[in-house]
């Protein structure tokens, strides 16, 4: 026989309290661990393909020859640009120099663009490069185009590039 006493009014309300955030604590930690295997699975998806051409194409682009280049990049995305502002562009990326040495490429996300010819899933892959004239962020948004890739937009980042 247990003898249950009444509990006071506000030791129910500290137990309800802890419970609750006991309970927002799990809900969180679920929909962060849901997050981030979500993007796991989706990087999985493309590391096995996106990968391998990115290390290929790397190197070719640093080049930094105009016609090499341009023909990595996607129809839809060299009607965006005029050729003498590619040219500059590709010009101004010349000063990186040579590349030495570039990291994994890393897979950032995928999202859809409304594309002229309809939408497409763009996936964004970030790689660090090193060239002679300093170390750059190269970021790529790349388009599937039956089992292989085409680069959607290409973009450089460096402190070399603004002394």
């Amino acid at each position: 026989m247990s003898l249950d006493f009444p509990q006071p009014e506000s030791r129910k309300s500290l137990k309800r309290f802890f419970t609750m955030i006991g309970v927002w604590l799990v809900v969180m930690a679920s929909l962060i661990i849901g997050f981030h295997l979500h993007e796991r699975s989706k990087a999985a998806e493309y590391d096995d393909t996106a990968i391998p051409y990115l290390k290929r194409v790397v190197p070719e682009i640093s080049r930094w020859d105009l016609e090499t280049t341009r023909a990595f990049m996607a129809a839809e995305a060299l009607k965006n640009i005029p050729d003498e502002q590619y040219a500059k562009i590709i010009t101004l990326f010349s000063r990186m120099g040579v590349l030495q040495s570039f990291e994994e490429p890393e897979f950032e996300k995928t999202y859809t663009a409304n594309l002229p010819n309809g939408p497409e899933t763009i996936i964004s892959y970030e790689v660090e490069a090193k060239y002679a004239n300093g170390d750059a962020h190269l970021d790529f948004k790349l388009i599937e185009d039956s089992g292989s890739y085409q680069i959607y937009l290409f973009n450089l980042s460096s402190k070399a590039l603004t002394e």
